[in-house]
């Protein structure tokens, strides 16, 4: 292969100058049917993940303002008002707010180049996103509107206790029944989203594998694609003449294996058209009108591109515009016009009986090629040979043993040693361009994926972050427990119950809320229902173990207490 590119090299020794051609991306039509529908979704994903960690803010906020109710209590016998601690605690969240806001943003400002990075092609203004003033407003806009709503909570809790109840034997008196069950309705809030998240996410996870286990009915690897388009002055036997040098002289190239001419590889649109079989026509059977995709190809095009012939030949030099008229077909057409006989050997035309058209022999069979996209269902198929219907606008694809890019220039010299007035569009390798077309789905599930597993890391500190304040907030009940027989086993199961009872509660109304919501991802879903069993199974049951492990440790440091020490606790 290096001898190759050395003699390259040495050929055309501007080989890696310039390539004074118009190199730009096909614009390929996004994927997601539902463009609008998938931003509302990664914008719901967004504000899910802004209530987790608020309601995990409030939960962790509320177990420490309990905490400190006894410092409360005595501020309130000395005097302070309800209104006053309120704006104390107030003030406390307003600052933990705007410090993790400005914290969220030194974040972002790092972290939007590598997600631009990420992000499909050919989506406007994409250059145009930035942290700029409004971005910063937004942002403290949003940090003071959290602290003050989930802040609130607290605050509210704290101002209504007694005095008198919390300073009695050193107890908190809001931070008993009342305020567990507070905290675990905060908890099963929490689960409640995270489930929601991350059933959307493995819905649309399954639908991107699905997708990427389709086979295309063609190798794209190590294939260069251009597109050429001769003045509008010639001849059609000048362009038929001038892509067949083309072909022949781009086969001839060092490291080139074959090469092929189609009118429209990536971009070629799907219209209903008639056709009209010979056996239909004899019978007086009206045309069928189907989804057709048709294109004259030239060269090697089935070989490069490793299509598999399943019946009859390629097109070949005899094929010229003075023999009869033929065609290849797909597995799709041979079964949609002839599905119980031989395909080979029929005739058939586009239009109806009486149009001028000519009548086409069906001299191939190939398996079924998604241009496209990945997604979109094969539809009928008809090739002719370009020597016989010749087109101005075609693209090479050119399959070579090198880097396919290291062809760029030494093609651009071919080509316009025969004609310097051609245009050469739309370089670049096969490969990248047909990814191009899942490149939004592949986005959009990165993206909820993402926000997926922050909905489950908060998930799991707000467990975590309850069932410790709690162990320690029972710190006296515990020990006496043990003090009394208990055995660690015993506290164990007692505080992992409780964390799971809350986990449980949040996932079974998680659950019947995503079975509701997610019928509204079915536009952006392939390969996969909305109440898709395993995804079902699947969410739950991780955020099941979440929680058990979020629960162990705060149970495990409950089996350490030591009973004297508990019953001496304030």
């Amino acid at each position: 292969m290096n001898v190759i590119a050395e003699r390259l090299a040495q050929a055309y020794p501007d080989t890696n100058k310039d390539l004074g051609v118009n190199v730009v991306p096909f614009q390929l039509q996004l994927t997601g049917r539902n463009v609008r529908l998938a931003l509302w979704i990664l914008f719901g994903a967004v504000v899910f993940v802004l209530l987790i960690a608020c309601t995990n803010v409030a939960n962790l906020m509320l177990a420490r303002s309990l905490a400190r109710e006894r410092e409360m209590a005595i501020r309130m016998a000395l005097g302070a008002g309800r209104m006053r601690l309120i704006r104390q605690l107030l003030t406390e969240s307003t600052l933990l707010a705007l410090l993790a806001g400005a914290v969220g943003l030194f974040i972002a400002r790092f972290g939007l180049p590598l997600l631009l990075r990420f992000s499909p092609p050919n989506v406007a203004n994409l250059d145009s996103v930035a942290i700029d003033g409004q971005v910063l407003a937004f942002a403290v806009v949003v940090s003071l509107l959290t602290a003050v709503l989930f802040g609130l909570l607290p605050a509210w809790k704290v101002s209504q206790s007694h005095p008198g109840a919390a300073l009695k034997d050193g107890r908190s008196a809001s931070g008993g029944l009342s305020g567990r069950r507070l905290r675990g309705l905060l908890v099963v809030a929490e689960f409640s989203l995270a489930v929601l998240l991350l059933s959307g996410a493995g819905l649309l996870l399954r639908s991107f594998l699905h997708v990427q286990a389709i086979d295309p009915g063609f190798d794209s690897t190590n294939v260069l694609m251009l597109g050429l388009s001769p003045m509008s002055n010639r001849t059609p036997e000048q362009i038929r003449v001038f892509y067949q040098q083309v072909g022949e002289r781009i086969a001839a190239l060092p490291g080139v294996e074959s090469a092929g001419l189609i009118n429209d590889f990536l971009t070629s649109g799907n219209l209903d058209a008639l056709i009209t079989t010979e056996r239909d026509a004899a019978n007086g059977v009206e045309p069928a009108r189907v989804p057709l995709s048709g294109d004259g190809v030239s060269g090697d095009f089935f070989q490069t591109l490793h299509v598999p012939l399943r019946k009859g030949r390629f097109f070949d030099v005899q094929d010229t515009p003075d023999a009869p008229p033929v065609a290849i077909i797909n597995e799709t057409m041979a079964r949609r016009f002839w599905p119980n006989e031989e395909a080979l050997g029929q005739r058939f035309k586009h239009g109806a009986v009486q149009s001028a058209a000519p009548w086409l022999t069906v001299v191939g069979v190939v398996g079924d090629i998604r241009r496209q996209s990945l997604e979109r269902q094969s539809v009928a198929q008809v090739f002719t040979p370009h020597a016989q219907s010749p087109s101005r606008r075609m693209n090479l694809l050119i399959r070579t043993t090198l880097e396919p890019t290291q062809l760029a220039a030494v093609v651009r010299n071919e080509i316009r040693a025969l004609d310097r007035t051609v245009p050469l569009t739309q370089i670049a390798t096969l490969e990248s361009q047909f990814a191009a077309s899942g490149a939004q789905r592949r986005f959009q599930t990165w993206l909820l994926t993402l926000f997926s597993a922050l909905a489950l890391l908060l998930a799991a500190v707000g467990i975590f972050g309850v069932m410790q304040q709690s162990v320690t907030l029972r710190t006296r009940e515990l020990g006496t427990r043990v003090a009394l027989g208990a055995q660690p086993s015993d506290v164990l199961r007692l505080v992992i119950g409780q964390g799971l009872r809350f986990a449980l509660c949040g996932i079974g109304i998680g659950l019947l809320a995503a079975l509701w919501l997610t019928s509204a991802l079915t536009g952006l879903l392939f390969g996969v229902k909305a109440t898709d069993p395993t995804t079902f199974v699947a969410a739950p049951s991780l955020l099941l173990l979440v929680a058990l492990l979020a629960c162990y440790l705060p149970a495990r440091k409950a089996t350490q207490i030591d009973p004297m020490a508990a019953l001496r606790h304030e």
